[in-house]
């Protein structure tokens, strides 16, 4: 192919792809702060999309590679049908994203492990500093020393739960790239920002992720990793100072006590207690009640799904093989339930066929150990996460789910001219 023919290597195409992804996925996250941004990304999106289809057209085809991907390929193509019969923009761009993906997916042969963690890390370092500098600034509207809500980076209504990804993420991958990879005091300092900001962010879902992962991270160690029990002993012991010393400092400039709406954060997750009154000086009993109030109306969710689902009569068309488009669609706060309800069941089985097929292809296939840790890692991560948040529509989940995808990609290589 005459446009990639210039690099001498595949692994130069690989880096350049990546590269340009994570790009794409920065100007997508920062374009709320100017037009000129959002300006910025759609022309690289276009760029972006013409050098993808470039690039497909003038290679040999990978027939392999592209019966691999077929399932991605439909889904995308039904939920863009779909978008036509529906006009849900939010459908739109996971269409959108889908096929992203899947095309870059198809030209990757392989994604670098170091390269891809110490890159997704020091993102995150950046949308602290931006974080940083909204909280000082405000926060959300008159939040900043007065109300405090949480930490973010955008500071819109409603985007708590989608901006703590990052931070979840690069809290997960510098840890791993600390004992799996090789230990590095800037990536420590970089681990210890994103836990402080987890703990900042009060959200509920990103406490459970992080238990569970240093959980299953201390479970692994203990059993695979013995010969890093000193440095292990090191981060348990650095990491609680580090922590505690950083939020006292953090509490002294505000006007409310974070540790007791860390409190009411924790104690909301008995959604069904009717107590209200709060030890301390203040009572917080809002707070507690649209805590309790948002956990019950996704405990709901739950609920009325399984219901629908189990009522072969009243089903919304999810068994009904001849209505591959569902109507009147709603937004869920989970993405398996987003599309558990808004598609048929053919979505969901070629979505849960691909993953089944990338599992083994990645997991089973190959046999460098901490590859396959970090495998497992991130793919436990990836549905826990769409399990309790919707990301459908976040660049993030998608740049996840490239890397997941791309581990399998070794087995199915293209050969660029």
């Amino acid at each position: 192919m005459k446009l990639l023919g210039n690099f001498k290597q595949k692994k130069d195409i690989d880096t350049i792809i990546l590269k340009l992804f994570f790009l794409f996925c920065f100007i997508n996250q920062v374009k709320f702060l100017n037009d000129k941004f959002e300006i910025l990304h759609d022309f690289i999106f276009i760029i972006f999309s013409i050098l993808i289809a470039w690039s497909i057209f003038f290679n040999k085809k990978n027939i392999i590679k592209i019966k691999f991907f077929l399932p991605l390929i439909l889904v995308s193509l039904i939920i863009l049908i779909d978008f036509y019969y529906n006009r849900s923009l939010f459908d739109l761009r996971i269409a959108i994203y889908f096929f992203l993906v899947t095309a870059l997916s198809y030209l990757t042969n392989e994604i670098k492990l170091e390269f891809f963690t110490r890159s997704l890390i020091y993102l995150s370092l950046i949308f602290s500093l931006l974080g940083t500098y909204g909280w000082i600034n405000g926060g959300q509207p008159g939040a900043w020393g007065e109300q405090y809500i949480y930490f973010s980076y955008k500071y819109l209504p409603s985007t708590r739960n989608e901006d703590i990804q990052i931070f979840i993420y690069g809290f997960l991958l510098s840890l791993l790239y600390l004992f799996l990879i090789r230990w590095d005091n800037k990536i420590f300092l970089i681990n210890q920002i994103n836990l402080i900001i987890i703990f900042l962010s009060f959200s509920r879902g990103s406490y459970l992720i992080t238990f569970l992962n240093i959980s299953l991270f201390l479970i692994l160690f203990l059993f695979l990793k013995k010969g890093h029990f000193k440095k292990l002993m090191i981060y348990v012991l650095l990491t609680p100072i580090i922590s505690f010393t950083s939020i006292i400092a953090i509490n002294k400039t505000v006007d409310i006590n974070l540790f007791s709406v860390f409190k009411v954060k924790l104690e909301s997750f008995n959604y069904k207690s009717k107590k209200l009154d709060l030890s301390g000086p203040e009572s917080h009993a809002h707070l507690m009640r649209s805590s309790r109030q948002s956990l019950n109306e996704k405990i709901n969710e739950w609920d009325k799904s399984k219901k629908n689902i189990l009522n072969f009569e009243k089903n919304l068309n999810f068994f009904d093989l001849q209505k591959v488009f569902v109507k009147d669609k709603r937004y869920y706060e989970s993405s398996f339930l987003y599309l558990l309800n808004n598609f048929n069941i053919i979505v969901i089985l070629m979505i849960l066929f691909f993953i089944i097929k990338n599992i083994y292809f990645s997991f089973f296939k190959y046999n460098n150990l901490n590859e396959k840790i970090f495998f497992v890692f991130l793919s436990v991560n990836f549905i826990l996460l769409n399990f309790i948040y919707n990301y459908m529509d976040d660049i993030w989940n998608y740049l996840i789910i490239y890397y997941l995808i791309s581990v399998s990609n070794r087995k199915f290589k293209n050969n660029h001219k």
